[in-house]
């Protein structure tokens, strides 16, 4: 739970709040005063540290070589993996839209410089790299993953503000 005090904005239990929040069964409920939307959007919007943190150039540049190679390979090398194509685009769209792939995926597919003109070897290597990826997490995984958001129920947000101080 992110309180916000005095305009620091720190992570705290809920138990640690409650004593705060207690009223008895039939007291009158007390204005939000002026500030309350101010604060409530702020804490809406904010994005703990460990959320925050950078990824660094290696990262973004290993991504992008994955999506390179992924778009090279839906483009110019589809007659020979045609086997995998469509599993090449579900690879696509989840570096796209999704980002569930781990880290060690990606680099799986941005290993090989698949680029245009590149040899038998260099799309042998891929097709197996990419082979390895679906053997291990299943043709259908970005499917299973959508399926768990449709299913998800819409989150929460109780905001309370202390006046009492």
């Amino acid at each position: 739970m992110h309180v916000m005090e005095d305009s620091i904005i720190r992570n705290l239990f809920f138990e640690d709040v409650l004593l705060y929040v207690e009223c008895e069964y039939n007291e009158k409920k007390m204005k939000i005063s002026s500030r309350f939307w101010k604060d409530y959007n702020v804490l809406k919007d904010y994005k703990g540290e460990e959320e925050n943190i950078r990824r660094s150039n290696s990262e973004v540049s290993i991504e992008q070589k994955a999506m390179n190679n992924l778009n090279t390979a839906i483009r110019r090398f589809r007659d020979e993996l045609e086997d995998i194509f469509e599993f090449l685009r579900v690879l696509k769209e989840d570096l796209l839209y999704w980002h569930t792939l781990p880290r060690y995926t990606i680099r799986r597919l941005a290993k090989v410089d698949l680029i245009p003109g590149c040899g038998e070897n260099e799309i042998k290597e891929f097709k197996n790299e990419v082979n390895g990826i679906k053997g291990r997490i299943g043709g259908d995984y970005l499917e299973k993953i959508k399926q768990k958001f449709i299913d998800m129920e819409d989150e929460i947000v109780i905001a309370i503000e202390n006046i009492r101080r």
